[in-house]
């Protein structure tokens, strides 16, 4: 990890434009280029595969404890309950409020108990922490993609 000042980052998880998830947190020897950096990437796709498994996770659990009543109702399962999308965005911004990274996926593909019920702040501090270690990584311990010449 590198020395040196610290950099405000805020880490935004959002359902449309509801914010779900905003941290502000610091980045000491933040390192301008790791934002290019395929393991900032791989950062971001594995807090958004997980959030997305959790959500797996409880819908199975949510079906099970309510399979006599979803078995008796033919729409209990309609999962399009409002009309515009149902979208979960993660962002990476700076201090400016610019855009670093961001990932997301459909949640409509979940129950509509489980995606307004979503609880994720026991893992927020992890994700928090993998985000600043690659943030504030020299630009030999990352990696890069092809077109980079780091």
């Amino acid at each position: 990890m590198r020395e040196g000042k610290k950099t405000k980052m805020e880490f935004l998880i959002k359902l449309n434009n509801d914010i779900i998830i905003q941290r502000i947190f610091n980045v000491i020897g933040y390192n301008d280029d790791s934002v290019e950096s395929i393991d900032l990437y791989e950062v971001f796709k594995g807090i958004s595969d997980d959030i997305e498994e959790k959500m797996k996770i409880n819908s199975v659990y949510y079906l099970l404890d309510n399979q006599s009543y979803i078995e008796s109702e033919e729409n209990y399962l309609n999962t399009n309950k409002t009309e515009e999308n149902e979208t979960f965005h993660i962002y990476l911004k700076d201090v400016k409020g610019n855009v670093l990274m961001e990932s997301g996926f459909d949640g409509k593909k979940f129950p509509p108990e489980i995606r307004y019920s979503l609880d994720i702040r026991p893992k927020v501090r992890g994700y928090l922490r993998d985000i600043t270690v690659t943030l504030a990584s020299e630009n030999e311990d990352l990696e890069f993609n092809y077109i980079k010449n780091k």
